[in-house]
């Protein structure tokens, strides 16, 4: 095990019993929503929020928030509002702004090469939804330093529609017209976001058994699923001529004994790095487990990373490493 011990930290200027939903990154800088329904942007290496901002209220009852990564300066953020609005860390101004219906929105997902969006809906009125949208943006010279992008957003189409709610949304990093959604149900659906018929675009189901926490995709379209009950599995991608998939998945159950911990916060992917982010209330710390592919996929529970102090009170709601930097640990 490898120990690395904090040097920094922040409250991000929150006021007091505000906790963090999620934080993404956005150029060089780190974002986070909070549950006082406030966007924050900030220094990763000092975690000092940014040089005049205060915060800005972004939703009532903020829900999610996605981001083009280190290779845009756009925030989105999603609400129980069923807004979708968009934030450059670089201006305290809306860069762009429009409703996606009358339910609360749960989940989102940004692509930005094909600048298409996809929202994910509240269960309401017995159906939730799964919709695509297209956001055609404009340069607006705001001053002789400043851009700010002021988009125009279309709707696509509807991809799908169910009886529960779509927690997770995740564009395909590579093959830009798959689109994948995690739902209450257990349910994994995979959609191809060319093909305009609604029944025809769906061209993978899952049944992972139980209600879907995260969802995203590995190395070769490989689909990983990890439950509110703390189960992960990994899907292999179907044939075109089987989506209900030929191939069994990998099961790895309950992480809980398997880590040593008491509930999983999330599985971060980049590139072909895979690593679990669990946390424990009785230790109160954050572990880092690698999972990789040696051809199958193994949990790694001998090379995990505790983040020491890295865990208070309440639950860790998430986590994001910066692969591309080495800290040098401290061995146990």
């Amino acid at each position: 095990m490898q120990i690395y011990e904090a040097f920094e930290q922040s409250s991000l200027k929150l006021v007091i019993n505000t906790y963090i939903y999620q934080i993404a990154p956005v150029r060089n800088k780190l974002t986070a929503i909070s549950s006082d329904d406030i966007i924050s942007f900030f220094d990763p290496v000092t975690l000092q929020t940014l040089s005049g901002d205060s915060g800005r209220h972004v939703h009532p009852n903020v829900t999610c928030l996605s981001t083009g990564g280190t290779e845009d300066d756009d925030v989105f953020t999603a609400g129980r509002d069923g807004m979708v609005r968009s934030w450059d860390w670089r201006t305290p101004r809306i860069s762009l702004k429009f409703p996606a219906g009358s339910s609360p929105l749960l989940s989102l997902a940004l692509d930005l090469p094909s600048h298409r969006l996809a929202t994910g809906a509240e269960l309401t009125q017995s159906q939730a939804k799964v919709q695509l949208w297209y956001q055609d943006s404009i340069f607006a010279v705001i001053s002789s330093k400043l851009r700010l992008d002021i988009g125009t957003t279309g709707l696509l189409r509807n991809l799908s529609w169910t009886r529960a709610d779509f927690k997770k949304l995740s564009f395909h990093p590579l093959v830009r017209n798959r689109l994948l959604s995690g739902s209450t149900d257990g349910l994994l659906n995979v959609y191809d976001i060319e093909i305009s018929n609604e029944e025809e675009a769906l061209v993978q189901v899952m049944n992972h058994g139980s209600s879907i926490a995260h969802a995203g995709y590995l190395p070769d379209q490989q689909i990983f699923a990890l439950s509110h009950d703390e189960v992960l599995s990994i899907y292999p991608p179907s044939a075109p001529e089987d989506p209900d998939g030929g191939l069994s998945p990998s099961n790895f159950g309950d992480l809980r004994p398997i880590l040593g911990c008491d509930y999983c916060v999330d599985l971060l992917v980049s590139g072909n790095n895979a690593t679990l982010a669990a946390g424990s209330h009785n230790r109160q710390q954050v572990n880092l487990v690698s999972l990789s592919c040696q051809p199958n996929w193994v949990i790694d529970v001998d090379q995990q990373i505790q983040l020491h102090g890295g865990h208070g009170e309440d639950i860790v709601r998430s986590t994001y490493v910066d692969f591309s930097v080495r800290i040098p640990p401290a061995e146990l």
